[in-house]
């Protein structure tokens, strides 16, 4: 009695499939690899020289759209003004009694938070503008970053357990504080990593 073949073992490849396996990928497949990681050096490159340039302009955008916001609200462009609104909820409670009014209207980042973003904006600027600074400006220790951070935390903190109300000034400087140790640790770390990135890969033309 004939014995049926096992249909559960796959077939063998034949010889030129596992020549071609061995030898590698094919030559239209290489050349999309160099051109991919052709595209990503460049990106990389660009990033690196540039970076502080895009930061500020992202977040000045940022800040700016929070401030469109009313401005549309005022012009009687609701829905886009709306859709900010709602947008930056994401990243801000927005509660009304802390937040800023432009026109009778709120701009869309709280006084705590737009205080953090505008240290920020403000801390990428100075860099930008003074070279020297951004040369020899080191990454804040950690334990003083946590030490800018403290005041924030004791007024959201004691604020959310109802023991006490903050107000206008005390969420300003307190975001300011938090801003400005958030940049001055975050900031000078970038510039080193990117200060040590460039120099390291080949130019483009390569």
């Amino acid at each position: 009695m004939e014995q049926e073949p096992d249909k559960t073992l796959p077939a063998l490849p034949q010889t030129g499939e596992w020549d071609q396996h061995i030898e590698g990928l094919s030559p239209r497949r290489k050349a999309f690899s160099r051109s991919v990681v052709r595209v990503a050096e460049l990106c990389a490159r660009f990033f690196g020289q540039h970076w502080l340039a895009l930061f500020n302009s992202v977040l000045a955008v940022f800040i700016g759209g929070a401030f469109l916001g009313p401005i549309l609200a005022y012009f009687g462009e609701n829905a886009p003004a709306s859709w900010l609104l709602h947008t930056y909820h994401g990243l801000c409670d927005q509660i009304p009694s802390h937040s800023y009014y432009l026109f009778g209207h709120q701009v869309c980042l709280c006084e705590r938070c737009l205080a953090i973003y505008t240290t920020f904006l403000l801390a990428g600027l100075a860099l930008a503008i003074i070279p020297r600074l951004r040369r020899t400006v080191h990454p804040l220790d950690w334990r003083l970053w946590l030490l800018l951070i403290l005041p924030m935390a004791l007024d959201g903190g004691t604020q959310l357990l109802g023991w006490r109300e903050s107000d206008l000034i005390l969420r300003t400087i307190t975001g300011f504080l938090f801003g400005l140790g958030a940049a001055w640790f975050v900031l000078p770390h970038l510039e080193e990593i990117t200060r040590d990135l460039v120099p390291h890969m080949k130019p483009a033309s390569q």
